[in-house]
């Protein structure tokens, strides 16, 4: 990904990342071009994060951007998702 994930961008992603998830065991979304996050591109992720672990599969977050990165860390959202660098 890349860009902004905001209410906008959201109604875009989100589908694709929901039609992804009960075709393939994991899932992998990269953060690293990812320069704004707003609420509801974390409501996103979250939602994403439920439907993969409601379905067995596994959601995994690459390579937060250092700004996502924070947001996650200080929403706590870092704590829910699974990150890897």
């Amino acid at each position: 990904m890349r860009g902004e994930l905001d209410g906008a961008s959201r109604d875009v992603v989100e589908p694709a990342v929901m039609a992804a998830i009960p075709t393939a065991y994991t899932v992998v979304l990269d953060l690293g071009d990812l320069t704004f996050c707003d609420s509801g591109g974390i409501a996103m992720l979250i939602a994403a994060q439920q439907k993969a672990q409601a379905e067995g599969h596994t959601l995994i977050i690459r390579n937060p951007s250092r700004m996502v990165a924070r947001l996650l860390e200080i929403s706590g959202i870092d704590q829910v998702l699974n990150i890897a660098e």
